[in-house]
C-alpha cells in the first residue's frame, strides 16, 4: 500500500492549474508556504521508482514482453535491477512462473538467453485486481471454504492508507484506540469485524446483536461460515438442548 505522504512542488502546480481549467478559480494548498519551498522534493518520485514490481512482471510476461528485465530498460524511468531480480525470485516463490537461463554466467542477467514462462496460477494472477500474494491467497482460500473471510482480509490489507480499516483522529487518538479496542475486544479477526448483513436496511441491529451473543457465550464463526438460524421449536429436533445451553445436545438420562 502507498504511505500517505506530502507532494511535491511540481504536483502542487498541477493541481493549481486544474482550479482555472474551465474559469477562474481558487486553490488551498494545506501547507505552509515556507515549508512547501524549503523542504517538499521539486519532482515526485516516478511509481514505478516506489510501488512493488510483482504486479508489473506479471503482465509484462502475459503480453509477451518476457524477459522483464529487457522490458524494464525501455521504460522512461526503468527501476533497478536488484528491484526487479527480488520480484521475480519473489514470483517464482509463489510459483507464478518459472525462469530457465541458458549460458551465461547463471546469474540475474548475465548474458545468457532468460527465459520467463507464467504458470497456470500466475497467469490467472495477471488477470485480477490484486498484489500477486493476494491473489494466490484468495486463489487457494477457495479451495479450502473459507473464500469470503480471505477476500475481507485481503480488501482490508489492500488499502491504499496508513491508517487501514480505522480512522484515528490525530488530536483525539487515545480515544479513538479506547473505541476501537471496545468494539473489537470480543472478535477474533479481523475480517468478522465486517458483516455483509450490515449493508442491509434491517440487518444491521440484529447481525450485531447475534455476534455479542456469540462472544458472550465463547462461540464465533469458524472457516467464513455463518451460523445457522436458531430452531423455533427445539422439541422438533431431539438433539437440540434447551435455549442457553450453547446448542449442545442434552446428555442421555
Amino acid at each position: 500500500a502507498f504511505p500517505a505522504g506530502c507532494g511535491s512542488l511540481a504536483s502542487l502546480r498541477q493541481r493549481r492549474g486544474r482550479a482555472g481549467r474551465v474559469r477562474h478559480g481558487v486553490v488551498y494548498h494545506l501547507v505552509p508556504r515556507q515549508l512547501a519551498e524549503e523542504n517538499l522534493p521539486k519532482e515526485t518520485t516516478p511509481e514505478i521508482m516506489r510501488v512493488p514490481l510483482e504486479s508489473m512482471c506479471l503482465k509484462a510476461i502475459a503480453l509477451g514482453l518476457a524477459p522483464v528485465e529487457h522490458f524494464a530498460q525501455r521504460l522512461i524511468d526503468p527501476p533497478d535491477r536488484e528491484r526487479l531480480h527480488a520480484a521475480v525470485t519473489r514470483l517464482e516463490a509463489l510459483r507464478a512462473l518459472t525462469v530457465t537461463e541458458e549460458g551465461g554466467g547463471g546469474g540475474y542477467g548475465d548474458g545468457g538467453v532468460r527465459r520467463e514462462a507464467l504458470t497456470p496460477i500466475g497467469r490467472w494472477m495477471s488477470t485480477v485486481p490484486l498484489d500477486p500474494p493476494f491473489a494466490k491467497m484468495v486463489l487457494l482460500s477457495s479451495f479450502f471454504g473459507v473464500l469470503e473471510p480471505m477476500l475481507l482480509i485481503s480488501a482490508s490489507l489492500s488499502l491504499q492508507s496508513s491508517n487501514g480499516v480505522f480512522i484515528r483522529p490525530r488530536a483525539d487518538a487515545p480515544e479513538a484506540e479506547k473505541l476501537q479496542a471496545k468494539e473489537c475486544r470480543n472478535f477474533f479477526a479481523d475480517h468478522v469485524l465486517y458483516d455483509p448483513r450490515d449493508d442491509m436496511p434491517d440487518g444491521g441491529a440484529a447481525a450485531h446483536e447475534e455476534a455479542r451473543l456469540r462472544a458472550a457465550a465463547g462461540g464465533g464463526r469458524a472457516g467464513g461460515s455463518r451460523d445457522p438460524s436458531p430452531n423455533p421449536n427445539p422439541s422438533a429436533n431431539p438433539s437440540a438442548s434447551p435455549s442457553g445451553s450453547g446448542g449442545v445436545p442434552s446428555p442421555n438420562p
